[in-house]
């Protein structure tokens, strides 16, 4: 079962909780951007660095799990349902980030490396993921400088 698979908390909340929380750690900014079939952009900033967290739109199956087709209006219940789910997800996740950082056991860069945003817009991640995935199939990864230094 996944977290939080059966909220009622609608999305609004969610995200009015997420603005507080941010807000009592020392964000210096927050906000959302939605673009339909793609998802959810997160954005905030705390301690001078960009984060960037993305929720993609739910896949919905026109089919339950058990096989059975869904109508149109029983897929919107599903698509929504997976919408508050993934809400209260990226909440949990942001809090207990927050909370880590807060207790020292890590750093801000530590728990948000992944998601810190880039100039020209790509996030750590983004940069990263592919050369890694590169590395583990022993492909020869570019220099982190350039010959001759900066």
């Amino acid at each position: 079962m996944k977290y939080a698979e059966r909220t009622s908390v609608p999305v609004e909340r969610s995200k009015g909780e997420l603005e507080r929380l941010l807000r009592r750690y020392g964000a210096e900014g927050y906000g959302t951007i939605w673009k339909a079939g793609v998802g959810t952009i997160v954005r905030f900033q705390i301690a001078g660095r960009p984060i960037q967290m993305k929720l993609a739109s739910p896949v919905v199956s026109e089919k339950t799990p058990s096989g059975r087709r869904r109508s149109p209006d029983q897929v919107e219940i599903a698509f929504e349902q997976a919408e508050r789910q993934s809400w209260r997800a990226l909440l949990l996740i942001i809090q207990a980030k927050l909370e880590a950082i807060d207790s020292k056991i890590a750093s801000l860069d530590e728990e948000f490396l992944p998601y810190i945003l880039l100039a020209g817009g790509q996030t750590v991640a983004d940069r990263m993921v592919p050369q890694i995935e590169a590395a583990i199939r022993g492909e020869q990864l570019p220099a982190l400088m350039p010959k001759g230094g900066v």
